[in-house]
Formats: C-alpha cells, structure tokens, sequence
C-alpha cells in the first residue's frame, strides 16, 4: 500500500499495521513538512520503555500524538502551532512523542489494543474515548507512583501556540512529579483540563 492510494486528497497518513512505525512519521512529513516534531524511532513499547528508564536528571515524559486527518483541528495544529519554534523546544527537551494516525478505525482499534497491552486499560480508553472533534490531540503518558499504572493528561490540540506550550509545560511539570522546579510562563486561558 502506497501514500497516495491511502486517500485520493493525500491528507490519511494511516500506515498498515504491518509496516514500520516510521512510515508515520514519513507521511507526517511529507504532508505537514519541516520544521516538525521529532518523532520517536521505534515501537510504542520501546517509546514507553525509553520514558520510563530514564535518570531523574533526563526525565521526559511520553506524549503520544493522535492524529486523526479527519479534523478540522489537524491543519491548524500542524501548519502553525507545531512550526513554532518554542513549541518544538518544549516537545523536544521535555517529551518523547510517539505518533500515530486514527483516521482509519482499523489502525485506531490495533492502536488502542497496543495501549491496552503495553501501557494500561486507562490509557486505551482515555484514546478510545476521544472523538474526531476532540483530535488531534496528545495523550501525556507519566510513571504512577506506585511504578504500575501510568497517570494521563490529554492535551487537545485546539490551542495557540503560547496556551499549548504551557499546558506541555504544566502536564510534565505534573507527571513527571517535578511541579515547581520547571517555570509555567503564562496561565492555562481556556480552562479544558482533562
């Protein structure tokens, strides 16, 4: 299966289950361009893998990115809000992201079984749950303290750039259990939460 038989408008960046997960973030840049979010390399596990094994002093928290071409929200978040540089920065310093496409309910039905048997039943329905309209969105993936279930954030991707960055900087602040110790520069403006 090819790019462009996926959709005639070339907007579906949904892969087959059995290609590489890599073929995500080919698409994504195909469509969108550069700059871009840098994407995880690798499997969902190994993403969570890399999120949960690192040094207090490294910490970074997953951000699993839900793509859905369908949205109206897409081309605004992709276009504009994930360009800027600031954006990019915080993703990049604070988050591993990990993508993937549920335009196509297939490939979002395999994906939400992955979350179920490598993260936890929370995180699959907090994905299964969200609507078109409410995507794309990023689901933040944080070690529980207890080391077994993963605290969640969602993080829609209706925001501006500047709302966007300090929700990303309050939610690793908040999952990373770091609250205080990395600065939040404006308040949260819209008041959607979880």
């Amino acid at each position: 299966m090819t790019w462009e038989n996926l959709n005639p408008k070339g907007t579906d960046l949904a892969v087959p289950r059995s290609e590489e997960p890599t073929s995500f973030v080919q698409n994504y840049r195909k469509q969108y361009g550069e700059p871009s979010l840098k994407f995880f390399k690798g499997n969902l596990k190994s993403a969570y893998e890399a999120a949960c094994n690192q040094p207090d002093d490294e910490k970074k928290v997953l951000a699993l990115y839900l793509h859905h071409s369908g949205s109206v929200l897409t081309n605004t978040l992709c276009h504009q809000v994930l360009k800027n540089d600031e954006v990019l920065t915080t993703f990049n310093n604070l988050f591993i992201v990990y993508g993937w496409d549920m335009s196509n309910a297939t490939d979002a039905n395999f994906f939400h079984e992955q979350l179920r048997n490598i993260i936890s039943v929370e995180a699959a329905d907090a994905a299964k749950n969200l609507k078109v309209e409410q995507m794309p969105a990023f689901l933040i993936i944080g070690q529980g303290t207890d080391g077994r279930i993963p605290n969640i954030a969602i993080v829609h991707g209706d925001y501006d750039d500047d709302t966007l960055q300090t929700r990303l900087q309050l939610e690793y602040s908040l999952l990373s259990g770091l609250l205080g110790f990395h600065m939040i520069r404006h308040p949260c403006r819209t008041g959607r939460w979880r």
